[in-house]
């Protein structure tokens, strides 16, 4: 056994990786007992360490008899109802999303969690114990700077150093996990709280609906002088159409990855008010309560249904597209018409900037 630097902190603390890593859970019982879909495939390592994680915060009340040999402490007296949500969460909710052979597939570079605030902590003490648990594959760690930056947060969100990917050598590559804590709060907020009274629902993800507003949340603006350069880029289907901007700045919507992953939920999730389908009431629940956000979601919903070169390449087919389209016309049908135009940015500005070209569009 031999042990990997994953990182020297500035106070001079190191942390190691025990090679070869190991495993000491069976995989395939873990998904089962938990519920999650056939269709999942936790071959992906982020996908499996992913369903580790839930394992483990399902049995958070459980830990000190399941392993007795390196848990003496406890993550509280219930279960923790840790949800994923982003592209793990799509995994969970569309069977294409899963195939290396759909258009919707894609490598995913991290996953997203997100937990009640009142037991972030219990999480984060749980995920520092998940390597000794279930084998070195799964180690987690709290640097000098993340414990800084979790006290500052003062619960909302929590930082944990994990590994990400590991190297056909079996190298381990190390990874941030960011953790949030009772509403996803970027452009916009989308508060999912009920979805944990029952985290098996969902298969341990956010509802679908939370799923797309999440998605469509996203938006900001850039200098209209880019214009030329998006469109040599093959970004132009991103440029929103909001001509009620201030004259020389353009609106920016979702980028490609999640345009890909609001087509597989649509794809294969029919839309409307009966039971089991992606609800048309519960999203305009939220919206009709927040005016700016209803924009933000109608604009990137029907860019979707506007840009049509997007499926092209894509290379989807028409009854795949003719159903991603009937779901985003419901949507449409179903949500609230914003009148109020704003000449400035009605987002959340105090987020990171995305970039484009490699550089932040400002």
């Amino acid at each position: 056994m031999a042990k990997i630097a994953l990182l020297k902190d500035y106070d001079g603390s190191e942390y190691f990786a025990d090679t070869p890593l190991t495993c000491k859970i069976e995989l395939d019982e873990a998904k089962r007992r938990l519920g999650i879909p056939e269709f999942v495939d936790t071959k992906s390592y982020l996908i499996e360490r992913a369903l580790v994680t839930l394992w483990g915060a399902a049995n958070a009340d459980k830990a000190r008899e399941l392993s007795p040999d390196v848990v003496t402490e406890s993550f509280g007296s219930a279960a923790i109802p840790l949800l994923l949500f982003g592209g793990g969460a799509v995994r969970m909710h569309s069977p294409s999303a899963n195939k290396p052979e759909s258009p919707f597939f894609r490598n995913l570079n991290d996953v997203d969690f997100i937990v009640p605030r009142k037991r972030g902590r219990d999480l984060v003490r749980l995920l520092l114990k998940l390597g000794d648990m279930f084998g070195s594959r799964y180690y987690h760690f709290v640097s000098t700077s993340d414990r800084a930056f979790n006290a500052m947060r003062g619960g909302l969100r929590y930082r944990v150093r994990t590994i990400d990917k590991v190297s056909e050598d079996g190298t381990p590559v190390l990874g941030v996990l960011d953790i949030m804590t009772d509403s996803v709060d970027l452009r916009h907020r989308v508060n999912v709280i009920d979805d944990f009274e029952n985290p098996a629902r969902n298969a341990y993800a956010i509802s679908p609906e939370n799923l797309l507003l999440t998605k469509c949340q996203f938006i900001f603006d850039a200098p209209k002088t880019i214009l030329s350069q998006l469109s040599e880029a093959g970004l132009d289907y991103r440029v929103l159409n909001y001509p009620f901007l201030k004259s020389d700045r353009i609106v920016i919507g979702m980028e490609e990855k999640d345009i890909r992953d609001v087509s597989a939920i649509l794809a294969d999730n029919p839309v409307g008010d009966a039971s089991g389908l992606i609800s048309v009431a519960k999203i305009k629940n939220v919206l009709e309560h927040d005016k700016k956000f209803a924009l933000t979601f109608r604009l990137n919903i029907q860019n979707l249904v506007e840009r049509s070169q997007v499926f092209e390449a894509l290379q989807l087919g028409r009854s795949t597209i003719s159903r991603i389209l009937e779901g985003a016309n419901e949507l449409l049908k179903g949500i609230p018409v914003v009148e109020k135009k704003w000449k400035n940015p009605w987002w959340n500005l105090d987020v990171e900037t995305p970039k484009i070209f490699g550089k932040v569009a400002n």
